[in-house]
């Protein structure tokens, strides 16, 4: 046989540069040039920021306040003391521990009971007394509880080991400290008394519904549960925020709820870390949101003018979800499933907005005549398009993030199909300010992976192209109009924005303030007759520059810098590609938002400023996980060494 000659590396980079296009090798040279030119270093310099911003006067004396026997320091142990003693806190923690640790049938024994008195109660309510008040939603309420029982009757798990064996159970509480391992681990001794007292609780809660509907009873139950369960462990208040956030548009008060929800869990949080069992992350970029929050929460109370604080409240509300993403995503794990939920969450909505359009229910609302040939824009579980829009474009690049970092074909294959999903539900909602934020977003996502991917620049161009030609009435017609004063909305922007510009003349010091209602008294006696009733100012920039002022702005503009450079350096310097991938994907999706802005105000729901500063926090989130990752594996390489010289010395005294 003739002998084979060994290849080497040398011959493999001889012959990758001999293949080389210069179409590469023009790419490769000008992403050089970038990273190490002035934008890069710019882009990559939060670290140094970071490091003075440590060395501080203020952070020195923060520090010395919080170590040691500083006031701060002194005044955390003083609460943590109280907290521990107290008869409320001891009373939580065995509640928490019996109810976790207690067998899922003693809680099948109660639901079941409820369930046959409440289907009894109705029964005699309906057909024995006559009452006309019965109802039919109290019959299929018990049959519910029936039915929920039965899996509880037949299991031999505790509570705990119940709720971490379910997979959406287990996303919800992942990285929850104790939430599930101490209820596997510990098993409450229940008797059979305890049994009997919960089937006496059942029926008494039974016979009740004659008087009080059951739904009221499980409501109660419902909220007890959660805000006892958003308060022992606030990471599962972000998680459950996360994935319920689009849903809740379908109800009445979406805001609200979301609002609760946030509070509760940062409450939470706030009593984990003064008890000493969380710990905080801060640094230039959380300073800067804090500092953007504080203006917007005096833009409500404390503007000369008059603002709303209820807005103002709201909006600070949804921003805390910042510093809970920041604080409470830990490592990959909880990273990854903080992910999976939103990517679940805008899945589901926009299926529904694709079914929408489909069976020609999208409304014709937001529709110039210009374009008669598109059969409506699909608003899903928003009210508006544009909303639904924009939170799809937000998530949008996580669908990639996780096509990219798909392990096998079937994981591919879901976040493949996933991001279509997204892509054709942004689509049809025929949002051209949308279009033009995911446009943005996913070539800047594909740029982060590979200087190379400006040449899918010129085919998304054709495919485009070719898309017009072949739905010249629809989406050529859309397309060719983005620029154009001939659409009336267009129209109708430009010139809202010409008096949004005049009361940016007049109240550029401080703004407004914060609120629908403050912005239309004061747009009303600058607009042109034929816009007057605008209610905002139709773009993310100018918005924030009429609520806030100057400062506002330049403070919002100083902390989407510093959260880009924070999350550019865990893209380019992070060694590990699934945490940059990730990384990436999140402040793509930020960055998919504010070129929207530019267009619209994306805030206008507050859905959309919930997920834009979740994403954000995601971002930061894995910025800080790289940086932790770094500092542990060189305090293990430190230990490592001292190891070896121990050992060395050792060896050294036992030969003398």
């Amino acid at each position: 046989m003739p002998e084979t000659k060994e290849r080497r590396p040398e011959n493999d980079r001889h012959a990758k540069e001999k293949n080389e296009s210069v179409f590469g090798s023009l790419c490769d040279k000008c992403s050089e040039q970038t990273e190490n030119g002035i934008i890069g270093s710019f882009m990559t310099s939060y670290s140094d920021k970071k490091e003075k911003f440590d060395s501080s006067v203020i952070a020195a004396a923060v520090r010395h306040a919080t170590h040691g026997r500083g006031i701060v320091r002194r005044a955390k142990r003083l609460i943590a003391r109280c907290f521990e003693k107290s008869i409320f806190m001891n009373l939580a923690e065995q509640l928490k521990t019996k109810a976790l640790g207690c067998p899922a049938k003693t809680y099948g024994a109660f639901f079941a009971t409820f369930g046959i008195y409440t289907s009894l109660i109705f029964l005699i309510k309906k057909y024995a007394l006559f009452a006309t008040a019965a109802s039919f939603r109290d019959l299929f309420c018990g049959i519910a509880l029936i039915i929920l029982a039965l899996p509880l009757l037949f299991s031999t798990k505790t509570l705990s080991a119940a709720l971490g064996s379910s997979v959406l159970i287990r996303a919800l509480l992942s990285d929850v400290r104790g939430a599930s391992a101490a209820g596997r681990r510990t098993r409450t001794a229940v008797s059979g008394a305890v049994r009997s007292w919960a089937i006496i609780a059942g029926i008494a809660a039974g016979m009740l519904t004659y008087f009080i509907p059951p739904y009221i009873f499980l409501l109660a139950l419902f909220l007890v549960v959660l805000i006892s369960l958003l308060l022992a462990y606030p990471e599962s208040g972000v998680s459950l925020a996360l994935l319920t956030a689009p849903f809740l548009s379908i109800t009445g008060h979406p805001s609200a709820i979301l609002a609760a929800v946030t509070l509760l869990s940062a409450v939470g949080y706030t009593i984990k870390l003064l008890r000493g069992k969380r710990t905080m992350v801060f640094g230039p970029a959380e300073a800067a949101v804090t500092a953007f929050l504080l203006l917007t929460l005096a833009g409500g109370f404390f503007i000369p003018g008059g603002g709303d604080p209820t807005e103002a409240i709201l909006r600070v509300s949804m921003m805390l979800v910042y510093f809970l993403a920041v604080n409470t995503v830990k490592n990959r794990q909880r990273l990854v499933a903080c992910i999976r939920l939103v990517l679940i969450s805008a899945t589901l909505i926009s299926f529904a907005g694709i079914a929408q359009y489909m069976l020609g229910q999208a409304t014709y609302d937001w529709l110039d005549s210009l374009f008669a040939d598109i059969a409506g824009r699909s608003t899903s579980v928003f009210s508006n398009p544009n909303t639904l829009a924009y939170f799809i474009i937000t998530v949008f690049p996580l669908s990639l993030a996780a096509f990219v970092l798909g392990s096998d074909a079937r994981s591919r294959f879901i976040a493949g199909f996933s991001a279509l999903s997204l892509l054709l539900c942004t689509v049809v909602t025929w949002s051209r300010g949308a279009w033009i934020g995911l446009a943005v977003s996913a070539f800047m996502f594909m740029l982060m992976m590979t200087p190379r991917a400006i040449a899918v620049v010129p085919a998304a161009t054709t495919a485009v192209s070719l898309a017009c030609i072949l739905l010249p009435n629809t989406l050529g017609a859309r397309i060719d109009s983005i620029i154009s004063l001939s659409d009336s909305a267009n129209y109708y922007r430009v010139r809202i924005w010409n008096g949004v510009c005049r009361i940016i003349g007049r109240y550029s010091g401080g703004g407004i303030g914060i609120g629908e209602d403050v912005f239309t008294q004061v747009y009303v006696r600058v607009a042109a007759p034929e816009v007057w009733h605008a209610s905002h100012a139709h773009s993310l920039w100018l918005q924030t520059l009429t609520e806030l002022g100057i400062a506002g702005l330049i403070v919002f503009l100083t902390a989407l810098v510093f959260i880009w450079q924070k999350s550019a350096e865990c893209v380019r310097l992070s060694t590990d590609k699934k945490l940059s991938v990730m990384c990436g994907g999140c402040i793509c999706g930020v960055i998919a938002l504010t070129i929207s802005g530019f267009f619209d105000f994306v805030w206008y729901n507050n859905t959309v400023l919930f997920m834009f500063w979740a994403v954000a926090g995601l971002a930061s989130a894995a910025a800080d996980i790289r940086l932790q990752e770094i500092k542990r594996s060189a305090a293990e390489r430190s230990a490592a060494e001292s190891n070896e010289k121990a050992a060395d010395v050792t060896v050294l005294l036992g030969r003398e």
